[in-house]
């Protein structure tokens, strides 16, 4: 019984670390895990994913605080439209997609292109999984 017990207790407080992960602090900037997407973290990501030279993550990096900077404001317009808002949003993505294309060399190219329609199709299944529920 006192095995039982001890089973259960450790399940349970196992249960609350899993549950409390996503509020966790994260390791490198003392944020919560949610925020560290932030564009020293995303010039990481695609260091590591595109293997981006010194120079080319040098060049980026102020490409993607413009980019995030500029949807901020986007957001915080309150006079947009959802609609508006989100024509605004994509024309900012697709000038700041082009500006990281022009810093790429082909190969580079072609891997940031599959990375992208990964993600697209991902999003796609995903809407698609929530609209028949």
């Amino acid at each position: 019984m006192k095995n039982i017990l001890s089973v259960a207790l450790i399940a349970v407080a196992s249960l609350g670390v899993v549950a409390a992960a996503p509020y966790s602090q994260d390791q490198q900037n003392g944020q919560p895990a949610a925020h560290r997407f932030n564009p020293r973290h995303r010039v990481e990501m695609l260091t590591q994913k595109l293997g981006l030279t010194a120079d080319q993550q040098k060049e980026l990096l102020p490409v993607i605080e413009d980019q995030r900077a500029q949807v901020r404001a986007i957001f915080k317009d309150s006079s947009l439209s959802q609609q508006d808002r989100r024509a605004k949003i994509g024309a900012v993505r697709q000038a700041g997609n082009a500006k990281i294309e022009a810093l790429l060399t082909p190969d580079q190219k072609q891997t940031w292109e599959q990375m992208r329609q990964q993600m697209r199709a991902r999003r796609s299944a995903e809407s698609r999984a929530t609209s028949n529920q």
